[in-house]
Formats: structure tokens, C-alpha cells, sequence
């Protein structure tokens, strides 16, 4: 759905709607009959979930989970982590579930994480690749799960959890001799490159949250299936569902108009200082240094709900959380330059990466009527295809082959900076409009 459309789309509808909906949303009006029925199915579900043995107590040593190639560029280090895995020991998710059945407060404790891969650091003329592997040890994490029948099955459609950083140990990043020798390691923490490769760990913790819940719903018994089918499909469950995607769609619709109006649909960002390890015709081991420069973020506008949103109430406030994406998302560099060899191409750099999912959790205080972004965190990050213009056959074919290292640079620094543009912009869009605002289209930029 298109900004134009969307807004034009919540102007419209949202006027009929406006005060139904958000009466809807304070007041809900279940009838007894249905609220007993829910409670029960609530009370079998958390019930169901608390001794589901595939929750309790599990590692997954024999299915390591893949995690992403990272690259950064420290104080003029080039740090890169490759073929990274990632395995849970004596991990327990523990869930519940809330009115109305729609969502999961969850809870995830791992006794130990354990990451293991390639480090390569280079400084300079001095590179180092090692193996390396290092455990964090017990963390703890917390957020919702959201719930979606179809057919006669249930599903945990996404999963928004934040877990404890300040369990996150500093990871030992083993350095060259020559430059530990030289003492410019002390003035180096690598805090990008740590706070980066935690980050991927609390995005695959989420997935792997995801799965686990979604493979034991699909073991729920057939009665208490029916029974929470039932529930999902009553007219106020609907009406709901129907009144929480509407509220997600407007305030998306809000956020996007405004990154249009107020920021020319893109973000900044900064320029690029990379060194790539590659192969010249598998023989002769070279590095290719990398420079881009003028770089933005295109077509951020193309933010859209997928899925389903749904409700938490907490007294006067309520929390709508649901998984958005970005359509395409497209980075552009106007200028770079690489040289490998002594031989030194320039041209533009573009990266297009598809289906870039980030979990999003608003949050409505009906006491003052204002709204506000209270999570917005990258939850999968799609296939990403680099372009290079300027190149000749050879270094065409030589580049092509290291391409990995720039959606490693995607993944670990342009992502992140992404997400963080995003969230101010969205919190600057949502805070000078109040529910009744967004649902009557009276919007301010």
C-alpha cells in the first residue's frame, strides 16, 4: 500500500470510524458469556504452554543457527566476522497468554550462548584471521509473541523481545602481534563491532523464540484448538483485530508521509572506509581497499504492515506491536573508489536489499490522547545484491567474488543506521499527532 493511498485511505475511513474505534479500544465490550469462555481457553493454554516439553530446557547443538557476515571499520581497523554460528545450552522460553488471546507475554532464559567463527582484523599492512569462539552466558529476555488462527491451526506470527545486555561480555577480538606490540590496541575497544555482532545474537534469539512457539502451538490438542479458534473468530475478536491493522496502517501511513515530506524520502549515510580480503585467479592472496562516499538510503517510504498487528492493554494504555517491512530498500554511494593491485576503478555503489522486516510496538495513552514508538528493532534483513559500476572483466570478476563483504558491511553498519534513522523519525512524526489526529487525518509535519 503507497503513501498516497494510505493516507488518503485513513482520512477517509478513519472520519466514519474514529470515535467507534477508539471506544473500541478502551471499552471492550464482551459479553459475559464469551469472557468466561475466554478466561477458560486462557487458562488451558498457559497451561499447555508451561509443560510443553520442546519449551523447557533445550540446546541446539545438532541445528547451529547461521548467523550474518559483519564487517566494520574501527579507528582505520577493518574488523570482519565470517562463517559465524551460533548454539543455545539448557535454554527455557516460558509464555502466556493474554485477553484476548491474540498475543504471548514471553520469557526467554539461555544458560549460555556459544558464537564461534572467523575474525579477520587489519590495520594498515598488518592482518590477522584466526577461528574464534566465545560463550555469553545466561541471558535473559522478554517481550510479545503475536497469535494468528487460520484454518484449524493457531500460529506465533512474530516474536519482539528485548534481552539483558549488560550480560553481553566484551568479546575477545584476537589482534596481530605487531599491533598489540605497537600499543595502539589500548586505544581500541571495538565497541561497534561487539555491540553489532551482540545485536545479531538478540535477532536470532527472536527467530529462535518464533520457531519453538510456532512448532508447539501446531501440538496443541485438537480440543483446545477448536476452542481457541472459536474465541479468534467472535465478532469482537474480529472487530479488534480489524481496529488494531487500521491503527498500525494509519500511524505507518503518518510515518512515511512525514520521511517524504520532511526528508526527501531517503537517510545519510556515512561514508564507507573498507580493506577486503580477496583472491586474484585463486592464486595470489590481495586486499582491496574500498572508499564510497555521499551515501543514502533510498525509498524508505516503502514501509507496509505485514501480518497482523495486535493489542496489549495496560490500565490507560494500550500497545499496538505487529512486524513491518521495507518493499525494497535501496542504498546508493555516489562515488567510490577501490583499489586492488595499484589499479584504482571509481564509480557508484548501489546495494538493493528486498523484505528487510523490523518489529515495530506503538504505544496509545488514552489519558492524553498522544501516541509514541516504544520498540522499532530490525528483526530479518533479505537478500541484499550488490552493484559496482566502472569495473573492467578482471577486476569485475575479482570484486563480484567478494561481494559477501559488502552485504556484510550492510548488515553490521548501513542496517543499523537504518533502524536507528527510522525510529527518530518515526517518534518525530508520531509525537505532533494525537489519536485523534491520526484517525481523522488532520495531520502535522
Amino acid at each position: 500500500m503507497n503513501w498516497r493511498f494510505s493516507l488518503i485511505f485513513a482520512t477517509v475511513v478513519s472520519r466514519v470510524f474514529a470515535n467507534e474505534v477508539a471506544q473500541r479500544l478502551e471499552f471492550p465490550q464482551y459479553d459475559l458469556e464469551t469472557l468466561r469462555k475466554m478466561k477458560t481457553a486462557q487458562l488451558l493454554m498457559d497451561d499447555f504452554l508451561k509443560n510443553e516439553r520442546s519449551l523447557q530446557s533445550f540446546s541446539t547443538f545438532e541445528e547451529p543457527i547461521m548467523l550474518e557476515q559483519l564487517s566494520y571499520n574501527e579507528d582505520e581497523v577493518d574488523i570482519s566476522f565470517s562463517n559465524l554460528e551460533m548454539a543455545v545450552e539448557n535454554a527455557t522460553i516460558r509464555a502466556n497468554a493474554e485477553h484476548p488471546l491474540q498475543t504471548l507475554n514471553i520469557e526467554l532464559s539461555v544458560g549460555k550462548v556459544y558464537i564461534s567463527g572467523m575474525s579477520t582484523v587489519k590495520s594498515g599492512s598488518i592482518r590477522h584471521q584466526s577461528d574464534f569462539r566465545f560463550t555469553v552466558q545466561s541471558v535473559e529476555c522478554a517481550g510479545t509473541g503475536g497469535i494468528v488462527a487460520s484454518a484449524d491451526d493457531l500460529d506465533c506470527e512474530w516474536v519482539l523481545m528485548n534481552c539483558s545486555e549488560e550480560k553481553f561480555m566484551p568479546i575477545d577480538i584476537v589482534l596481530p602481534s605487531s599491533l598489540k606490540e605497537s600499543g595502539l590496541h589500548k586505544k581500541r575497544h571495538f565497541n561497534n563491532s561487539e555491540a553489532g555482532l551482540l545485536r545479531s545474537i538478540e535477532t536470532n534469539l527472536n527467530a529462535l523464540c518464533a520457531l519453538r512457539l510456532k512448532n508447539a502451538l501446531q501440538r496443541l490438542p485438537p480440543s483446545l484448538k477448536n476452542l481457541l479458534n472459536n474465541m479468534a473468530n467472535t465478532k469482537m475478536a474480529k472487530l479488534e483485530e480489524f481496529d488494531s491493522n487500521e491503527f498500525m496502517d494509519s500511524a505507518i501511513s503518518v510515518i512515511t508521509y512525514y520521511i517524504k515530506q520532511r526528508y526527501n524520502d531517503s537517510i545519510h549515510l556515512p561514508d564507507l572506509r573498507e580493506a577486503i580480503p580477496c583472491s586474484l585467479l585463486s592464486l595470489l592472496r590481495c586486499d582491496t581497499g574500498l572508499i564510497a562516499r555521499n551515501g543514502s538510503a533510498k525509498d524508505v517510504s516503502t514501509l507496509q504492515r505485514i501480518g497482523n498487528a495486535r493489542i496489549t492493554r495496560r490500565n490507560l494504555t494500550v500497545d499496538f506491536t505487529g512486524n513491518v517491512k521495507f518493499e525494497k530498500l535501496y542504498i546508493y554511494y555516489e562515488k567510490y573508489k577501490a583499489s586492488l593491485l595499484g589499479i584504482g576503478p571509481t564509480g557508484n555503489l548501489k546495494l538493493r536489499s528486498q523484505q528487510v522486516i523490523i518489529g515495530m510496538q506503538l504505544e496509545i495513552n488514552f489519558g492524553n490522547r498522544m501516541i509514541g514508538l516504544k520498540k522499532l528493532k530490525l528483526q530479518k534483513l533479505g537478500v541484499t545484491q550488490v552493484e559496482l559500476s566502472g569495473l573492467g572483466i578482471i577486476l569485475g570478476r575479482v570484486l563480484t567474488t567478494i561481494s559477501p563483504y559488502f552485504v556484510g558491511i550492510f548488515n553490521a553498519q548501513v542496517s543499523r543506521i537504518v533502524e536507528q534513522r527510522v525510529s527518530v523519525y518515526a517518534r518525530e512524526a508520531l509525537k505532533k499527532n494525537t489519536i485523534d489526529d491520526i484517525f481523522r487525518g488532520n495531520i502535522t509535519l
